[in-house]
C-alpha cells in the first residue's frame, strides 16, 4: 500500500549510491607530502629451484599501503614512491618469504629487484581443504583471491561489500536489496562474522526488501572468506553459507581517512600508542539521504536516516597475549508518507532499527604450536514499526500496525588451534550464549467488500502478541586436519549444538578432502550435516506465530577442481547438491512488491514445506596480468526446487496440484563477466556484464463459478511460481583517470550503470478492471529494476 512512493525513493537512492566525492587518507609520517620527485621499483619473482616465474606473488612495502602482484611472467612494477628507505617483502604460498631491509628508493629512478623464492613445505594451516571457499581482499597471493582490493576499486557497487560478493558464482541478488542468497539458501541462512563476532541482520534501510546497504564500511575491512558450501565444523548454526570478515590491522603510523558522497559521510582514523604496543581504529558513517531527497523534491515522501560506528583498540599485554576491545553500532529511522494524489488521506509509516555489539577478544599464543582465541560479547537488536493506512476514496482507516521488538544476547566462546606435527592439526572450541527477547505486536486490518459504491461490508482481522522468550544455547566442535601423504590432506570434524529455548539438540559430522594433482592443480571434496535453530529475534509475530520451530537441517555434497596456468589464468569448476528438510513456513506476497507492512496486504500467503533441494554446476575463471589486463567471470547452472505441503491465504488452506515449485530466486543460467584494462598507471577502465534467466513469479487468473441461485461469481486464483520473468541482463562501465603526486593523488571516475538501458522486469502485479459490459478482467503491470544510471565522482587521497 506504500509501494508507489517507496519505489521512486529506492530509484533515487540507487542513483545517489554511485555518485559523489570521496576523500581518503591523511597519513602523518616522516615523508614530505609536497615532494613531487618520485621513484619506483620493478623486477621479477621466480622459483629458486626451477626458475619458473611465480604469477600472483605479493610484493609489499611493509608499513605502507604500497604493493603489487606479479603478472604471468613473474614481473611487477611499483611506481610513484617518494624517495626514502623501505622494507620490502616478497611472499607466495608454498615459498619462504623474502625480506629486504632498508632498501633505498631514489628520486626520478626505477630501481630493479629480482628475487628467487625458496620452496618450502606447505603448512597444514595454509592448506585450503574446503570447496566453495572464496577469498576477497586480504593478504593472500593473487592466485588465492577471487577478488582483490584493487579489483573492487575499479568496479561499481564496491561501496558495499555485500554487493561486491554478488560477483561470485552461486550468489543471487536483486538490484535494490544488498541481501543475497547462496546456492538456493535464503540470506537468513548465512552466518555473518566480523572478527569472530556473529552479526544479525547487518543492514541499513531494512524496509527496502530487507536492506538497501550493509552496516560495514568496506574501508575498515581487510579481508573476507565466503563459504558457499561444505564448510568445516568450526562454523555452526547456519544452513547456507558463511561470510567471515576481518577488520583492517591497526597501523603504527597514524592515518586519517575522510569520505564524502551523496549517500553518506564517512571518517576512519587509526594509529598507535605506547610506542606501538597498543593501537586503535575507528570508522563512522552517517547517511544524509533524507537531505538529498528533500533537495530533489521528495521532502514530503521519505526521510531515511542511518548511521554506523565501528571501533577497536588492541593492546599487547605480553608478547604472547593480545587483548582487543571492539564495538559496532548501527541505527536507522525512516519516516514515510504515501504521495498518492488520489488518496483522501495519505498512508504513513515510521520505522526504527538498531544493531549494537561489543566484544573483547583475547588472543593467546600458549606456545609456538598452540593458539587460543577467547571472545566475550554482548549484543542487542531492536525494531520498531508503526503505520496507518487509509482507503483511497473514503479516507477510512484500512489498517494500523504497532510493532516493537528487541533481542539481547550475551556470549562467551573459545577456539583452540594445536599443531601437533607437520601432519596433524587439531582445532576445537566451545561457546555459551544467554539470550532473551521482548515482542509487542498489534495490527488491525479492515477487509471491505462492496457490491456497489453505496453498499460495502467491512470485516476486521487483528493479530496481537506480547511474549518474552528467554533461554540459552551452547555447544562445541572438534576438527582434525591430517596430511596423509604429500598430495593428500583430509579434515574431519564433529559439532554438537543445544538450544534450550527451542529444545533442539543435534550432532553434525563434517568431512573435507583435498588432493594436490600437481603444484597448481587441486581436487577438493566436502560433505556434512548442517542445522540451524530459529534465532531469538526471528519469531514471525506479524503472521500470528508465538513459538519457535524445530531446527532446520541440510546435507551438503560438494566437489571441485582448481587449476592455475603459468599464463596467470586460474579456474575453478565445482558441482554441488544440497538437500534441506524441517524448513520453517515462509511468508510472502504473490506480487513480490516491496511493502513496509507486507503482513496487512491481501495477497500475503504462508507456505509450509516438506523440504527443498538445490543442485548445480559452477565455473569461475580469473586472468591476472598486473599492469595491463585482468578479467574474471563465472557461469552457474543451478536448480532450486521446494517441495510444498500447504498454502494458507486469507485464513484458507490450499494444496497445490504440483507440490514441487521452483525457489523464489531460482535462476537456471547465470553469467558474470568483468574486464579491467589499465594501459598505464593513469587510466583504469572496467566493463562488467551480468545475465541470468528470469526468476519465477506467480500468475493471477480469474475463475468464474456459477452459484446455486444462477448468478456467477468471479474470483482470483494464483498459479504459484508457474511463470517466469524475462531474462535479466545489464552492462556497467567505469572509467577512472588518476592525477596528482604520490602523496596527494586525485582520481576522477565516470560510471554508467545499465549502459544500454535495458528494461529488466522485477515484478508483475495484477490489477482488476471492469469492461464496458461490467465483466471483470485483469491487467498485468510490469515493474522494473532501475534503468540507466550515470555517475561522476572524484577520489582525493592524502598520504597514499
Amino acid at each position: 500500500m506504500l509501494h508507489r512512493g517507496i519505489t521512486r525513493v529506492i530509484a533515487i537512492g540507487m542513483l545517489l549510491l554511485f555518485s559523489g566525492v570521496r576523500a581518503f587518507s591523511e597519513e602523518r609520517g616522516t615523508l614530505d607530502g609536497h615532494d613531487k620527485r618520485t621513484g619506483g621499483i620493478e623486477g621479477r619473482v621466480v622459483d629458486r629451484d626451477t626458475g619458473q616465474p611465480l604469477s600472483g606473488a605479493n610484493v609489499v612495502l611493509t608499513g605502507t599501503r604500497w604493493g603489487n602482484y606479479t603478472d604471468a611472467g613473474g614481473r611487477y612494477t611499483i611506481t610513484g614512491l617518494p624517495p626514502g628507505e623501505f622494507v620490502i617483502e616478497f611472499s607466495y604460498i608454498g615459498f619462504r618469504t623474502e625480506r629486504i631491509e632498508r632498501f633505498q628508493v631514489a628520486a626520478n629512478a626505477l630501481s630493479r629487484i629480482d628475487v628467487e623464492l625458496e620452496p618450502r613445505p606447505l603448512q597444514l594451516s595454509e592448506v585450503v581443504v574446503t570447496p566453495g571457499q572464496f577469498a576477497v581482499m586480504g593478504g593472500e597471493p593473487a592466485v588465492r583471491q577471487a577478488l582483490t582490493r584493487q579489483d573492487l576499486e575499479t568496479i561499481p557497487f564496491a561501496e558495499d561489500i555485500y554487493r561486491a560478493v554478488t560477483r561470485l558464482p552461486g550468489v543471487a541478488s536483486g538490484d535494490y536489496s544488498a541481501k543475497f542468497t547462496v546456492r538456493g539458501s535464503k540470506n537468513e541462512d548465512i552466518l555473518v562474522l566480523m572478527d569472530g563476532q556473529q552479526l544479525h541482520e547487518p543492514f541499513h534501510l531494512k524496509d527496502v526488501d530487507g536492506g538497501l546497504l550493509s552496516i560495514m564500511d568496506v574501508e575498515a575491512i581487510e579481508g573476507i572468506n565466503l563459504y558457499t558450501g561444505g564448510y568445516p565444523a568450526q562454523y555452526g548454526e547456519c544452513l547456507g553459507g558463511v561470510l567471515d570478515m576481518r577488520s583492517t590491522n591497526n597501523r603504527r603510523q597514524p592515518r586519517t581517512s575522510l569520505g564524502i558522497s551523496l549517500m553518506n559521510a564517512r571518517l576512519m582514523s587509526e594509529g598507535s600508542f605506547q610506542q606501538g604496543r597498543g593501537s586503535w581504529l575507528i570508522s563512522a558513517r552517517r547517511g544524509y539521504l533524507d537531505l538529498v531527497l528533500a533537495l530533489v523534491g521528495e521532502e514530503h515522501t521519505a526521510e531515511p536516516v542511518y548511521y554506523d560506528v565501528f571501533g577497536k583498540a588492541r593492546y599487547a599485554i605480553t608478547g604472547e597475549h593480545t587483548l582487543t576491545a571492539s564495538i559496532l553500532h548501527s541505527g536507522d529511522r525512516l519516516e514515510f508518507v504515501e504521495d498518492d494524489w488520489a488518496a483522501v488521506r495519505q498512508d504513513q509509516a515510521n520505522t526504527t532499527y538498531g544493531n549494537s555489539y561489543g566484544w573483547l577478544t583475547l588472543q593467546s599464543m600458549v606456545n609456538p604450536r598452540l593458539a587460543v582465541r577467547t571472545i566475550a560479547s554482548a549484543g542487542r537488536i531492536t525494531r520498531g514499526r508503526q503505520g496507518i493506512g487509509y482507503f483511497d476514496m473514503t479516507g477510512d482507516v484500512e489498517y494500523t500496525v504497532d510493532d516493537d521488538a528487541q533481542a539481547r544476547v550475551f556470549g562467551l566462546k573459545q577456539d583452540w588451534d594445536l599443531e601437533l606435527s607437520e601432519r596433524i592439526l587439531l582445532k576445537w572450541g566451545a561457546y555459551y550464549n544467554s539470550e532473551s527477547a521482548d515482542y509487542e505486536y498489534l495490527n488491525s486490518v479492515v477487509h471491505r467488500v462492496c457490491a456497489d459504491s453505496n453498499s460495502c461490508v467491512d470485516t476486521i482481522d487483528s493479530t496481537s502478541a506480547t511474549i518474552g522468550p528467554e533461554g540459552n544455547r551452547f555447544g562445541g566442535y572438534v576438527s582434525n586436519r591430517l596430511r596423509i601423504a604429500a598430495p593428500l590432506t583430509v579434515e574431519f570434524g564433529l559439532r554438537y549444538d543445544r538450544n534450550g529455548y527451542t529444545g533442539d539438540r543435534y550432532l553434525d559430522p563434517r568431512f573435507g578432502v583435498v588432493c594436490a594433482l600437481g603444484k597448481q592443480t587441486f581436487l577438493r571434496g566436502g560433505w556434512g550435516y548442517f542445522h540451524q535453530s530459529q534465532r531469538m529475534h526471528e519469531i514471525a509475530v506479524a503472521y500470528g506465530e508465538a513459538d519457535f520451530y524445530p531446527a532446520e537441517s541440510a546435507r551438503h555434497w560438494v566437489v571441485g577442481l582448481e587449476h592455475t596456468l603459468h599464463n596467470g589464468l586460474n579456474f575453478r569448476l565445482e558441482g554441488y547438491y544440497k538437500k534441506m528438510s524441517d524448513l520453517r513456513p515462509a511468508h510472502h506476497m504473490f506480487s513480490n512488491t516491496i511493502e513496509i507492512f507486507p503482513e496487512v496486504e491481501e495477497d500475503v500467503y504462508s507456505l509450509t514445506f516438506d523440504g527443498a533441494e538445490s543442485k548445480g554446476l559452477e565455473l569461475y575463471a580469473k586472468y591476472h596480468q598486473e599492469g595491463k589486463w585482468s578479467c574474471w567471470g563465472s557461469y552457474a547452472l543451478s536448480y532450486v526446487d521446494e517441495n510444498t505441503k500447504d498454502l494458507i491465504h486469507l485464513g484458507e488452506e490450499y494444496s497445490l496440484e504440483d507440490p514441487v515449485i521452483p525457489g523464489r530466486y531460482d535462476q537456471r543460467h547465470a553469467v558474470l563477466l568483468d574486464i579491467n584494462y589499465r594501459p598505464n598507471p593513469r587510466w583504469d577502465m572496467n566493463v562488467s556484464w551480468k545475465y541470468h534467466t528470469g526468476w519465477p513469479y506467480t500468475r493471477q487468473v480469474l475463475r468464474s463459478e456459477e452459484l446455486p441461485d444462477g448468478s456467477t461469481q468471479v474470483s482470483s486464483e494464483y498459479e504459484l511460481r508457474e511463470a517466469r520473468l524475462p531474462s535479466y541482463h545489464r552492462m556497467d562501465v567505469q572509467l577512472s583517470r588518476h592525477f596528482g603526486s604520490s602523496r596527494n593523488p586525485v582520481s576522477v571516475f565516470l560510471a554508467v550503470i545499465n549502459l544500454y538501458n535495458r528494461d529488466n522486469v522485477s515484478n508483475v502485479k495484477y490489477s482488476r478492471r471492469s469492461g464496458p459490459d461490467g465483466s471483470p478482467y485483469l491487467v498485468a503491470n510490469e515493474e522494473y529494476w532501475f534503468g540507466l544510471l550515470p555517475s561522476l565522482g572524484v577520489r582525493w587521497t592524502w598520504g597514499h
